[in-house]
């Protein structure tokens, strides 16, 4: 996985005619480890150089792993032609076990105090008393996935 947080999205659009095989490489290397964004990532790349195969491969990986952008790509394979219709039914359906897999009161903890965070991380850029507003709502999110301060 250290191979996405060397060369992350925002990176790769920005850099890419820099050095294109490194970050084809680090993205290789990413979807080989599993990562979902990187699986996408390759099948944007695929399918701007006209390997729609390639492509329409990486994101039903990528799909099949609960990468909900991947399945948008697929939808835009699906309409050109470059995807049978079985074969993009088989995604969704491995795409929805996935994410149902996923699902956890863990995670749904985690997501809430995560949205928690960025709800009192904007309120103290927009200005707000920030250090009672730190602690207040910090320990709030933090009690909502079990961690007490």
């Amino acid at each position: 996985r250290n191979h996405i947080i060397i060369c992350p999205s925002s990176i790769w659009r920005d850099s890419i005619e820099k050095d294109e095989k490194r970050h084809i490489y680090h993205m290789e290397e990413a979807a080989i480890a599993g990562h979902p964004s990187a699986r996408c990532n390759l099948g944007i790349f695929n399918w701007n150089h006209g390997r729609f195969d390639a492509a329409v491969r990486h994101w039903i990986i990528a799909a099949n792993l609960g990468h909900d952008d991947s399945v948008t790509y697929l939808k835009l394979g699906y309409v050109k032609g470059q995807l049978r219709k079985d074969d993009f039914a088989a995604a969704l359906r491995a795409h929805h076990a996935a994410v149902c897999a996923m699902k956890s009161p863990q995670r749904e903890a985690a997501a809430k105090a995560h949205n928690m965070f960025n709800h009192i991380m904007s309120r103290c850029e927009a200005g707000e008393n920030q250090m009672q507003v730190r602690y207040d709502e910090l320990s709030a999110a933090f009690e909502v996935i079990g961690i007490k301060f």
